[in-house]
């Protein structure tokens, strides 16, 4: 059985985007949407818990939300390798986890087919920008593109709140804070209210949890902040609506004209491959004050 480094290493040199680890199954990795096994040899339950205890070794990580949740989500870095996302997890009395590769620096954004149109949010002052997508539609990539347009384009505070940091900033023509949940701050709702204490030029939200978050994002607009939020979403229309659906049906109303002032651009992201299996990014662009 390979170990996680050397499952790692294989999977780069096949240019996937994700590792399956799990009992009763080879391990899978995914490139250009389509799945296969890296080899033929099938995982017992003492396997995967080894290997997925070596991913807890890498990170210097304590198994304790594994364990006593049963579901955790962190990010790793392999220096010289690369970055992954992790979700952990039981399943059927084993543990199991998924890995998504993620490369060291921010990926250009003309090669990831990020259209110009997009980037240009990035002189925006202030409002609220919504890039949503389905899970594994490049949001976060195209998140990560947008922020580093802003660092080297701008001077200021950008700080953001992601659970769990997936690409690593660094200080540019901005400096920036990137706080993880759990580990930088263990209340969310707090972190983000805090946000306002430290000054920011542009706030960077990882996703929508309740409606404080909104209520927070508004004030912070006020203050001349932009605010840049990742939801989970099939369309502009539909992130809109979950929007809104965290209000009261009494002052949903009144919340849609706020929102329809402050939200300048919902974006939403979904992947389509062609004939080939290539993957490739598609955009659909809503401004709530044109509706």
């Amino acid at each position: 059985m390979k170990t996680f480094l050397e499952t790692v290493k294989a999977a780069l040199d096949l240019g996937a985007s994700d590792i399956f680890i799990m009992a009763g199954s080879p391990i899978i990795v995914k490139s250009s949407g389509n799945y296969s096994n890296l080899d033929s040899e099938k995982l017992s339950a003492t396997d995967s818990e080894k290997l997925i205890g070596q991913i807890y070794e890498i990170g210097k990580r304590k198994k304790n939300l594994l364990e006593t949740v049963g579901d955790d989500d962190f990010a790793v870095s392999i220096p010289g390798l690369t970055r992954l996302r992790v979700n952990a997890y039981r399943q059927r009395g084993s543990v199991a986890a998924v890995a998504r590769l993620i490369p060291f620096g921010i990926p250009n954004a003309g090669e990831m087919g990020i259209p110009s149109w997009l980037m240009e949010m990035a002189e925006l002052k202030s409002g609220i920008i919504i890039l949503s997508g389905t899970a594994g539609s490049g949001r976060s990539t195209t998140a990560a593109c947008l922020i580093d347009r802003i660092n080297s384009t701008r001077t200021g505070h950008i700080v953001t709140l992601e659970d769990p940091i997936e690409y690593l900033h660094k200080n540019k023509s901005c400096f920036i804070s990137q706080r993880e949940l759990g580990i930088d701050s263990h209340d969310y709702r707090a972190a983000l209210r805090e946000c306002r204490r430290k000054c920011p030029g542009v706030v960077f939200i990882d996703r929508l949890r309740y409606q404080e978050d909104i209520l927070t994002a508004l004030e912070l607009c006020d203050t001349g902040c932009l605010v840049i939020i990742a939801a989970d979403a099939k369309s502009p229309d539909d992130a809109f609506s979950k929007m809104l659906s965290l209000f009261s049906a009494e002052t949903q109303e009144q919340m849609k004209k706020i929102l329809m002032q402050s939200v300048k651009y919902i974006v939403c992201q979904s992947l389509t491959s062609d004939e080939k299996g290539k993957l490739s990014p598609g955009f659909e662009l809503m401004k709530p004050s044109e509706i």
